[in-house]
């Protein structure tokens, strides 16, 4: 939004200068990073990428005192890791400090100074992410420690890519007793799962929309008639050609596309199978899948509780999508947090694809003059923008659910 007020202009300016120094400066929130802290998915927390790469530095640090190290070693591996991933899996990452590496290159390190241990193993099958290949390398680390926090998501990634749905239901149960993924996304996945229609499809993208819906269809019996693809798991042949052909969606390569241009890949089989699919069955997109990813598509996309349903066919009627809103989905957890999670970040994050449906439920009750109504889902919708970090993203929050 423009201004011309020039006292304003400038705390704008200063504003992002400040946010800038955030992001790229060693110091988190004031203070700087100075000890090796223990690693875990970025996906399970939210902090900057320069804390991933002063952790990857300060970890690397602990493998040259004691290299022999499991702990140094798999800290220093999760920490470039995540530094990668919040770098958007570009390999330049590395350049941004001699301490950072690319997993295969962190394995063979390993492979010297920790030979034959759990670490190694499951490193070493889960850095392929859902690359059935490595597969045996994960099941041995499974075997020696089924308990460490991690392994599971990655045992299910194993399972899901070689279709062994067996495998997937006995990991999804043990995991479910660990009581380990957030609250906040497994009532995401379970309002996911209601969104969708009888014998629907549902494409993903991220871990946060994917295992917990995984784990209730698994675990608790949840919507047993829902297939889950998530579309990274499409850039493995092994994987894409059965479902493509169950689909009866024509094979798609990748030819000479490095299988490591994600967004590229991403975005082609995405585009792929929306154009070819004629199935009976209806398909629907999380709302978690970038916009990006379905580009050309977006006149086909109708809302459907927290899911997009995809088809030429008219918009999904108003009343439907309040059934779904008032009779399947649970709402409580988005009024206020009655349990802490270090996940808490990212839950917010993902929490943001209710406005779509909360402003279709406000715009009604206008319809019909229940005011009482409108003001209920006006304050969820804010209670959910104002948990987000920055007046930027408040702000532009805000005016989509205006």
């Amino acid at each position: 939004m423009a201004e011309t007020n020039l006292k304003f202009m400038r705390l704008h300016i200063g504003i992002v200068s400040l946010a800038f120094w955030l992001i790229s400066s060693p110091y988190i929130f004031g203070q700087e990073v100075t000890q090796p802290e223990p690693q875990v998915t970025f996906v399970d927390e939210k902090k900057p990428h320069s804390y991933y790469v002063r952790q990857a530095e300060l970890w690397w640090e602990e493998t040259q005192k004691d290299r022999s190290s499991e702990t140094n070693w798999y800290n220093y591996y999760r920490a470039c890791r995540n530094a990668h991933g919040t770098a958007n899996w570009n390999k330049d990452f590395v350049e941004e400090s001699p301490s950072l590496r690319l997993g295969a290159d962190i394995i063979q390190l390993m492979e010297q100074h920790i030979p034959e241990t759990f670490t190694l193993y499951y490193v070493k099958g889960a850095d392929w992410g859902a690359d059935p290949a490595f597969g045996e390398y994960l099941k041995k680390a499974y075997q020696m420690n089924p308990n460490f926090r991690g392994i599971h998501a990655s045992m299910v990634s194993l399972a899901q890519s070689t279709h062994d749905m067996k495998l997937r239901r006995e990991v999804n149960q043990q995991w479910f007793m660990h009581n380990n993924m957030a609250p906040g996304f497994m009532t995401y996945g379970y309002n996911m799962l209601q969104s969708v229609l009888p014998n629907g499809i549902v494409l993903t993208q991220g871990d946060n929309d994917t295992y917990p819906a995984w784990m209730l269809k698994d675990a608790k019996n949840i919507r047993p008639d829902v297939t889950i693809i998530n579309i990274d798991f499409l850039l493995v042949e092994s994987y894409r050609d059965p479902i493509f052909k169950e689909l009866d969606i024509p094979p798609f390569a990748l030819k000479n596309i490095d299988v490591n241009e994600y967004e590229f890949n991403w975005k082609n089989i995405a585009k792929h199978l929306l154009t070819h699919y004629k199935g009976n069955r209806p398909l629907h997109l999380s709302m978690t899948v970038s916009k990006k990813y379905y580009e050309g598509f977006e006149d086909n996309m109708n809302l459907c509780g927290l899911t997009w349903k995809y088809g030429e066919d008219l918009k999904y009627p108003t009343k439907e999508n309040m059934e779904i809103l008032l009779d399947r989905l649970l709402l409580d957890h988005l009024k206020v947090d009655l349990i802490y999670s270090p996940a808490q970040g990212r839950v917010d994050e993902i929490n943001t694809h209710y406005l779509h449906i909360l402003k279709l439920a406000r715009e009604a009750y206008k319809k019909l003059g229940d005011e009482k109504e409108v003001a209920t889902y006006l304050s969820l919708g804010e209670g959910i923008i104002e948990k987000i970090d920055g007046p930027n993203q408040q702000e532009s929050l805000r005016q989509k659910f205006q």
